[in-house]
């Protein structure tokens, strides 16, 4: 009955709300610091060479982690392109787009937590 009482007593307040609020600004901003650090890889032409832009590459080197893991169906032509590194096929992307997503929004959610906690 006690807990019943504080869960009520939290969605009244608005702390739970906030909380959920507080998450998806964070995760707004982390997905926007993404987004600003490919946008030179628009304008300069060897950025994704730089340790800066390799770091950028990470999300979309995951298809060949996966699929060198054992998963099937990550990349083009069954990972065979010879010297180059294969393409994300269609449910490639999609799987590295949702593991990346599902990141994201643990780390908005882990740090609202951990500022909440250092606030009280």
């Amino acid at each position: 009955m006690a807990e019943t009482k504080v869960r009520v007593d939290l969605v009244l307040s608005g702390g739970l709300m906030q909380q959920r609020v507080a998450i998806w600004k964070a995760f707004v901003a982390l997905l926007a610091i993404y987004g600003l650090a490919l946008l030179p890889a628009v304008v300069v032409e060897g950025y994704l060479d730089s340790p800066m832009g390799i770091l950028v590459l990470v999300p979309w080197l995951t298809a060949n982690l996966i699929d060198a893991l054992g998963l099937p169906g990550m990349l083009v032509n069954d990972g065979q392109c010879g010297w180059g590194w294969c393409s994300p096929t269609l449910s490639g992307w999609l799987v590295v787009t949702l593991l990346w997503l599902a990141l994201a929004w643990f780390l908005a959610w882990a740090l609202v937590v951990v500022v909440g906690r250092c606030r009280t």
